[in-house]
This record gives C-alpha cells, sequence and structure tokens, in this order.
C-alpha cells in the first residue's frame, strides 16, 4: 500500500466497560457519516531518568496520540450516545454537562489497493462546539470539530495496543465493521 485517502464510514463503539485489567468491552457501533478529516499526532517520550551521573534509563514509545476530527454534523445517536445528550419532551436534544464516554473509533480510507479499514479501540473527546456564520451568494459549510485523544488498551494476553488497520484480504475483512473486536496477537 503506497497511499491512502478519502476518510469515510465513521463508527464510534461506545466503551460500556474496562475489566480490572485493563480490557474494554464495546456497545454496538453507531455510525457518524458526514467525515470531512481526521488528523492524529503520535507523541513520545524520551524524557530520561538520570543516575550514576548518566541518562540511566531512556523510555521511548508513544505517549499520547492526539488530533481532530471534522465531521459535516455529529450524528443525534452518537450526540446521545458518546456526548452525554439528551432528548427532551418537545423532542429537543438538550446537552447535559455529562462528560463524554470514552469509545472505539473505526473508519475506512481508499488506497491503492482498495478500501483499508481502521481501529482505534479507546479514545476520548471534547463535546463538539458549533461554528456557524452567515452564507453570502452561496451556501456555506460549518462543519463540526472535536478533539480527540487515544490511548492504549489491554489485551487479556497482557500486551498493549493503540490501533489497527486491515487491508483486503485479511479474515475479518468483510466482518470488520460488525463490531470492534480485540484482536489475538501471535
Amino acid at each position: 500500500m503506497k497511499v491512502v485517502f478519502n476518510i469515510k464510514k465513521l463508527q464510534f463503539s461506545k466503551i460500556s466497560s474496562v475489566s480490572a485489567a485493563g480490557v474494554p468491552t464495546y456497545e454496538t457501533p453507531i455510525l457518524v457519516p458526514g467525515t470531512v478529516s481526521l488528523s492524529m499526532e503520535t507523541e513520545s517520550t524520551t524524557d530520561p531518568f538520570y543516575a550514576d551521573g548518566i541518562a540511566y534509563y531512556m523510555p521511548s514509545g508513544a505517549t499520547s496520540t492526539t488530533g481532530t476530527l471534522e465531521n459535516a454534523w455529529i450524528s443525534e445517536e452518537a450526540l446521545k450516545a458518546i456526548y452525554g445528550y439528551v432528548e427532551d419532551a418537545n423532542g429537543n436534544l438538550i446537552e447535559t454537562d455529562a462528560a463524554p464516554s470514552e469509545f472505539g473509533m473505526q473508519f475506512a480510507c481508499d488506497s491503492d489497493e482498495g478500501e483499508v479499514y481502521f481501529t482505534y479501540y479507546r479514545v476520548g473527546s471534547n463535546k463538539p462546539g458549533l461554528n456557524v456564520q452567515t452564507s453570502e451568494s452561496s451556501a456555506t459549510i460549518n462543519p463540526q470539530s472535536v478533539e480527540i485523544s487515544a490511548s492504549t488498551v489491554n489485551l487479556a494476553s497482557g500486551q498493549r495496543i493503540l490501533k489497527s488497520y486491515a487491508k483486503p484480504g485479511a479474515s475479518n475483512y468483510n466482518t470488520y465493521f460488525q463490531a470492534i473486536v480485540l484482536p489475538t496477537i501471535q
């Protein structure tokens, strides 16, 4: 695979619980159509520990992955399930002070080898804001943006994982978006 482009098929799967060992359980995926862009950056730590007058230990590895998700509009189902919105007696959506829930996030991108499917296993997010402006000679689309951060999850084996991707030919390719399934690493 040489290039990926055209993000689509975004869905969130709310994390309903996390075991004492750090293994999450996911609810049924929620489609979040209208994805405009996703940018994720991984930051690694290289903050050395000094002892005996030298850099005694140099930790390395991903410590945080953060980014911005831009969507045409966050779906009502996602606003309720992930962001704590409630519906009143009139059918209005009401933003509450509830903290957003953690979720797994899956999406597809086109590539030079066909669609590629991605999963971030544990994502946190701020609530979507509102960005609107007056249209002039033509309608101005005002996408919503949320800041997101992804962190690792534990597998039952004790290994920690952040994300994965599947190309055409993977044994789970045809069922990938039915649910988030934690991998078994050989």
